[in-house]
């Protein structure tokens, strides 16, 4: 019995789509959904262009359309797919090889970016389950990236110097230079990249420690890390936010801080929410991308995470004093969300400090740091100015900025903090 078979049989819905054998020592399969996707050419032929990887891969296209898709969509999608084949038949042969699969008609219920990625994830496991290879990485990837040079070796590399790396985020940047760039656009995703940038940075100024960027285009993860967690979920949008930051509770993570992945710069319709929507709304005027979460919320969390330790020593009585020193709308928070509970629960069932500081910490997660933000900002914060928020917290990191310093400017002081070798 192959080591993935009980993954493969619980929670993968569709029967491998690939029929020919991979390479026994297959090493890494990059996924890409696609839907509608003019631009997956430009994505493959820069990922042809990168410097091979010294083990096997496989790029594996999730050509994918909902039941009742435009007639549109439909096109383009038949048109990718002969285009493929085409391409496909000019390759010279090499360490990273090129496939499709081709998925149509899926229940218009969960059709959306969740689902094509977790067919695409689901099918290297299936690839890897053939090769015998447990440790095999999987990399998430879109229909409309660039990759940088060293995309493969940087994330072989990475890999192999963190044996212990269950997910590794990859560097990315929004390339604000491309030729024939809206302005509009420009102007667009610098501002939402900055607020992507402060969102993780101010989550990590609380003391939180799997504060990470999640970016469906940017990540990669073992195939024992993707089976444990149960795979990747079908949400039509916000797929990577849920599924990253539950892998991050499965043991050690890094980060390859460096710019590797170079995401398309476009509106979009085909998720809910997310960078291509937020673009969109950012040139009808309907959003400015001007504001975020408060930095003093985030500021608020500081003395929660970091007397975890000093939580486990104490009793009802001393939790319910030392929450009283906390602000007014952290505490209404704790008392709301039956944090307190959750704290004694914690502490009955932990028989040491290191259990009860591991556990705290999936209990106390992202999610739970999402809905504190909400429901504080409903009544006791007002969402800030971007510009405000990024240079409050560039301060609180010793990093001076000027009043006048705008978006472009900001962004690149955070780029340079996140990609501090890159030049």
């Amino acid at each position: 019995m192959h080591s993935f078979d009980s993954y493969l049989k619980k929670h993968a819905g569709f029967p491998p789509f690939m029929n020919e054998k991979p390479e026994d020592n297959l090493s890494c399969c990059v996924v890409i959904p696609c839907y509608r996707e003019p631009e997956l050419f430009r994505t493959l032929e820069s990922l042809l262009s990168a410097t091979p990887p010294s083990l096997p891969t496989e790029v594996i296209a999730v050509v994918n359309s909902p039941e009742e898709a435009p007639s549109e969509a439909l096109e383009v999608n038949q048109q990718t797919l002969n285009q493929f084949h085409s391409w496909r038949m000019n390759l010279p042969s090499g360490k990273v090889s090129f496939h499709l699969i081709h998925v149509s008609e899926l229940k218009k219920k969960w059709a959306g970016a969740g689902w094509a990625r977790k067919i695409g994830m689901d099918e290297a496991i299936h690839r890897f389950n053939l090769a015998g290879n447990e440790n095999g990485i999987i990399v998430s990837l879109d229909a409309d990236c660039r990759v940088s040079p060293n995309f493969f070796v940087a994330i072989e590399e990475a890999f192999q110097g963190c044996q212990k790396c269950q997910l590794l985020t990859i560097g990315f940047e929004h390339d604000l230079q491309e030729p024939g760039l809206d302005s509009g656009l420009r102007e667009g995703i610098t501002r939402y990249e900055l607020y992507m940038r402060y969102y993780r940075h101010a989550m990590q100024i609380t003391g939180y420690p799997n504060a990470i960027y999640t970016v469906g285009s940017a990540f990669s993860v073992r195939a024992g890390a993707y089976v444990k967690q149960g795979g990747m979920n079908r949400k039509k949008a916000g797929e990577d936010f849920y599924f990253l930051h539950k892998v991050v509770q499965l043991g050690t993570f890094g980060e390859i801080n460096e710019p590797l992945v170079f995401p398309g710069i476009r509106t979009s319709d085909r998720v809910p929410f997310g960078t291509g929507p937020k673009l969109a709304q950012f040139l009808s005027g309907e959003d400015s991308l001007e504001t975020t979460y408060s930095f003093q919320a985030f500021s608020d969390l500081r003395p929660f995470f970091r007397k975890v330790n000093k939580l486990y020593t104490l009793n009802e009585q001393q939790l319910a004093e030392t929450i009283e020193d906390f602000t007014l709308p952290l505490r209404q928070f704790l008392h709301q969300s039956k944090s307190i509970d959750a704290i004694l629960e914690l502490q009955a069932n932990c028989s040491s400090e290191t259990t009860f500081v591991k556990r705290f910490v999936h209990r106390f997660n992202a999610f739970w740091i999402l809905k504190y933000l909400n429901f504080v900002h409903e009544k006791d914060y007002s969402t800030e100015s971007l510009l405000k928020a990024a240079q409050q917290l560039l301060q609180a990191k010793g990093i001076e900025t000027t009043a006048s310093s705008d978006y472009s400017t900001l962004l690149q002081i955070f780029r340079n903090i996140d990609y501090p070798n890159h030049i």
